[in-house]
């Protein structure tokens, strides 16, 4: 018995000096770590001074700036590229995005000929200047997603401007179409684009301009509208090179309409005049038009819907009414006439966080002058999704 006691008094020292040890273990590690996270934050905090005010320039023939680098886990925003919000002044998402964009129609900013409020870009440029964003916009002169009946001012047609009419596609109301080669329309579309430049040119506050004058939401193509078709030495006489020569130091940018139009986009991009898609990941994949201003032009993709949106219909297939049958996106995406219908699934999201949420809903597009790898999943060019 005696034994038995002595036996269980070891057992218990053991494990008094077992629990001692746990415990000064814990402390010392504490400390450690304690003393590991106050150096890194010194670190962190001298490498960013000498970030700030250790910046050197070389007295030699060749301006040279030598930085010192340091690392951080925050998202790095560089200038001339990355996300783009679309028609959102949300500040929630200043963490991811470099630029906001909106789309204007010419009617609101040049309601009268020679009256222009310039306050309805004035005030979206200055709201993201203040939050140390740089703006992009383009003016559209037919929009078949509004209930305007004059996108391009009414004005313009009392001048005596030819036009033709479609149906909106909000609630089917009459919208006026300019006749796209109309002496009138085009010289009252170059005084304004004349003014546009004289105002926003040069602008270091502006990332880029769309020319938006031609097409269904300035698309350069007549999806829905009607009328009929311009060709492709009058996109670039009539629509392009006015542009061009009024804007003689801010990026403009032409969408992509259709492939009739390819010799002419390269011909731009050639002389400074970059190319954006826009309908990523349903209706195109964007990766030949991209490639002509690879190595040239900082480029643009704009996502077909919002980031929610485009969740919730990642797995719908399309049917194409033409042939009969489901095709892939890459199949509809230079068809002309784009007769397809869309087959629902059951996917259902995941609940989010009420912030989430409001990003979600946003719509971005983004800016990019890195054409050898994906910006999304950081593919080489040639797997290109």
């Amino acid at each position: 018995m005696e034994k038995f006691k002595k036996i269980l008094l070891l057992e218990n020292k053991i494990f008094e000096i077992i629990h001692l040890i746990s415990i000064i273990s814990i402390i010392m590690l504490s400390i450690f770590i304690a003393i590991e996270y106050y150096i890194n934050n010194k670190l962190k905090a001298e490498n960013q001074n000498d970030l700030l005010n250790d910046i050197q320039i070389d007295d030699t023939d060749e301006d040279t700036t030598i930085s010192k680098p340091y690392e951080s886990e925050e998202v790095l925003l560089n200038p001339g590229k990355g996300f783009v919000l679309r028609d959102s002044l949300d500040n929630s998402c200043d963490n991811v995005i470099s630029t906001v964009y909106f789309r204007f129609g010419w009617n609101d900013i040049e309601p009268e000929e020679g009256n222009y409020n310039w306050s309805i870009i004035d005030n979206k440029l200055n709201n993201c200047i203040k939050r140390g964003k740089k703006f992009a916009f383009g003016v559209m002169n037919s929009c078949i997603s509004s209930r305007e009946k004059y996108v391009t001012p009414k004005w313009v047609f009392d001048a005596g401007a030819k036009y033709t009419t479609c149906e909106n596609s909000i609630d089917g109301g009459e919208q006026i179409i300019p006749v796209w080669t109309d002496d009138i329309y085009l010289q009252k579309l170059y005084d304004f684009i004349d003014a546009l430049a004289n105002r926003y040119d040069g602008n270091e506050n502006i990332a880029f301009i769309d020319i938006r004058s031609y097409g269904s939401y300035g698309e350069q193509h007549l999806y829905k509208l009607g009328g009929q078709e311009i060709s492709p030495d009058e996109l670039k006489k009539l629509y392009i090179e006015p542009y061009k020569n009024a804007f003689k130091s801010t990026l403009i940018i032409n969408p992509w309409g259709t492939d009739e139009y390819n010799d002419t986009y390269k011909w731009a991009i050639d002389n400074g005049v970059s190319i954006r898609r826009d309908g990523i990941m349903k209706l195109y994949n964007g990766k030949s038009i991209f490639e002509y201003a690879y190595g040239k032009l900082p480029t643009i993709f704009e996502y077909y819907a919002s980031y929610k949106n485009l969740k919730q219909k990642v797995n719908r297939k399309l049917y194409c009414n033409k042939l009969k049958r489901e095709i892939k996106i890459s199949e509809c995406s230079n068809c002309k006439y784009r007769q397809y219908s869309i087959k629902s699934n059951s996917t259902k999201l995941k609940k989010r966080t009420s912030k989430q949420t409001k990003l979600e809903r946003n719509r971005f597009s983004i800016l990019t002058n890195d054409l050898e790898h994906c910006v999304i999943c950081r593919a080489k060019k040639e797997q290109l999704h």
